[in-house]
């Protein structure tokens, strides 16, 4: 007994843990926002003042339909034919026109002198990485994260590589920063009244007037398998059939319903008007255009390793072409990749995580097109999958999930009791991660992996990737 006694005044030390919280202090929603659009000013901030613009096919394509969009509409009329292509071609029909898109129509008010100033549609489109690190932010506060952790997963997600290098196109951007909050409200739904089922389907359906697809496509089929997984971790056997199980699947079926329903004005035309077009059958070879590589996973590290695609000219020697630069981009981060990998410790914690893990292991399987078996299998037997090209694209889910899976891990460094073990299974995991990094690293400078890689076999290419993508 006499061993257990502490000194007056001194509180006893917890047994084999850490402290409660290593945050010194707490923000509030506000100060968060804040934050978040302070990093998005800055990070563009060359764009804002006018000494950088945005380029590729934001100039070809994305500010020529903005204005001749934003001018039809300023003079009262609806852009439903565009004379100045070939011998003219649909406009409203063509559902990257983003007409019905509420953010793009409001570029009307904008217009002076018969024209819309670039630098209108180059703000819309920096306002949605506002967007998306702020719906991040709060979906991660949904899943009982703390506002620090919320706040890194927000940051993650916007200013993902996936998220930059698509900066130039703006319906990509402005799809995909509508995620978090479709997803904050899905799940509001299924718990919660049916305004939010309402709310949900509107703000999806709208979402999906921005233009893409392809991305639009892939987010339903996530939304699917999230119910699904919610449904079955949630009601066990025989309450499947209970009232709560069947509310929720009346409320994910309005949400889908109401959705397309809201979105028809635009998806008529464009349905239409896709069967004339040579996007309606593509070969199994054109679809896999835009794939991922086994070999690219090393760009998780270094994103940079196969060059680069910029306004400044192209100087990228990995595979296909020089788009394939940001259409294979998944790099978001050396601090929330290791923390992705710490998630792994925390398993049993959130039902969440081994979702969100698995989800993120299937978008990288797929992403591989040709290169495994899921992509084709979606392409076969899976409708409107045999549509689109690029499958790396649903990549963006590995950032989706990398961002609250590293939000997890920070909530737990920061906040969570540890006992010994834990904390050593977060140090072997950040010295293991750390060392890998290390050991790649030294292997590649040293010339040891240029049998591995064949641009690595120049000298002058092997000398620039030393330079510019090994820092």
């Amino acid at each position: 007994m006499a061993a257990t006694k502490q000194k007056k005044g001194r509180a006893a030390p917890a047994q084999n843990s850490s402290p409660a919280s290593l945050a010194p202090y707490e923000p509030r929603d506000w100060q968060c926002i804040a934050l978040l659009a302070a990093l998005v000013l800055v990070f563009f901030r060359d764009i804002l003042l006018g000494i950088a613009f945005l380029w590729e096919d934001f100039l070809y394509h994305d500010y020529p339909s903005r204005n001749f969009a934003a001018v039809s509409m300023s003079m009262g009329e609806v852009p439903l034919w565009n004379p100045y292509t070939f011998n003219g071609m649909p406009f409203l029909a063509d559902i990257q026109k983003t007409v019905f898109y509420l953010p793009c129509t409001a570029l009307a008010l904008f217009v002076k002198n018969g024209q819309l100033g670039f630098y209108w549609l180059e703000l819309m489109i920096i306002l949605h990485y506002v967007l998306a690190g702020v719906g991040m932010f709060y979906l991660g506060r949904s899943f009982d994260l703390r506002r620090w952790p919320a706040l890194f997963a927000g940051a993650t997600y916007m200013l993902s590589g996936f998220m930059i290098t698509h900066a130039i196109h703006q319906y990509i951007i402005t799809l995909v920063a509508w995620y978090p909050l479709v997803l904050l409200l899905f799940r509001k739904a299924l718990v919660g009244g049916w305004k939010w089922a309402f709310l949900a389907a509107l703000v999806l359906g709208h979402s999906t007037l921005a233009g893409f697809p392809q991305l639009t496509l892939y987010f339903y089929f996530f939304l699917f398998i999230f119910f699904v997984f919610e449904l079955l971790t949630t009601f066990k056997g025989n309450e499947l059939l209970s009232k709560p199980a069947l509310t929720a699947l009346a409320k994910a079926a309005v949400i889908v319903g109401l959705s397309v329903a809201v979105a028809m004005i635009q998806l008529l035309p464009t349905m239409e008007f896709a069967d004339l077009t040579f996007r309606a059958q593509i070969t199994y070879q054109k679809a896999t255009e835009g794939q991922f590589a086994w070999e690219q996973l090393i760009t998780f590290l270094y994103p940079k390793f196969f060059g680069t695609a910029g306004a400044g000219g192209y100087n990228y020697h990995g595979l296909g072409t020089y788009w394939n630069y940001w259409e294979t981009c998944m790099y978001f981060g050396i601090l929330p990749l290791l923390l992705l990998l710490m998630s792994l410790t925390l398993i049993k914690k959130s039902k969440y995580i081994p979702f969100l893990w698995g989800f993120g292991i299937f978008a990288v399987l797929f992403a591989l097109g040709n290169n495994f078996v899921v992509h084709r299998f979606f392409f076969d037997f899976v409708p409107r999958f045999d549509t689109f090209r690029n499958p790396a694209r649903m990549g963006v889910f590995l950032t989706f999930g990398a961002a609250l899976l590293a939000g997890f891990s920070l909530q737990h460094i920061l906040y969570d009791h540890r006992t010994q073990q834990e904390s050593r299974r977060l140090r072997t995991i950040l010295l293991t991660g750390t060392g890998v990094s290390v050991a790649i690293y030294l292997l590649l400078i040293s010339g040891s992996l240029a049998g591995s890689f064949e641009f690595m076999k120049d000298s002058a290419t092997f000398s620039s990737l030393k330079k510019d993508a090994l820092p």
